[in-house]
């Protein structure tokens, strides 16, 4: 059985909702920055807002051929926002901007 620090450096999960610069390993192994899990977790509440998640394969119904594509996609494509006109603006505004 592999030890626990080998366990806590393993990545495990979809890269679809890691932040590109966990993507990227930017972040030195055995770090974990907050803002990560807040890119998380803003992935997982636009796609239970809209209905799909944010960034769009190239061609709809293909999947990311790899993990460099879909991050291109993030760079590339405009930041994806909520339809203004179904949420509220001070939320987007205290929570989303982390402003009080």
């Amino acid at each position: 059985m592999a030890s626990t620090s080998v366990q806590a450096n393993t990545c495990v999960g979809t890269y679809h909702y890691m932040s590109p610069e966990r993507i990227s390993s930017e972040i030195s192994e055995g770090s974990h920055y907050y803002k990560s899990d807040i890119w998380s977790m803003g992935i997982v509440l636009l796609e239970c807002a809209t209905g799909q998640f944010p960034y769009s394969p190239p061609d709809q119904g293909e999947v990311w051929a790899n993990v460099f594509e879909l991050m291109g996609a993030i760079v590339e494509q405009p930041e994806p926002r909520a339809p203004s006109d179904q949420f509220s603006q001070s939320f987007a505004h205290s929570y989303l901007h982390g402003k009080d």
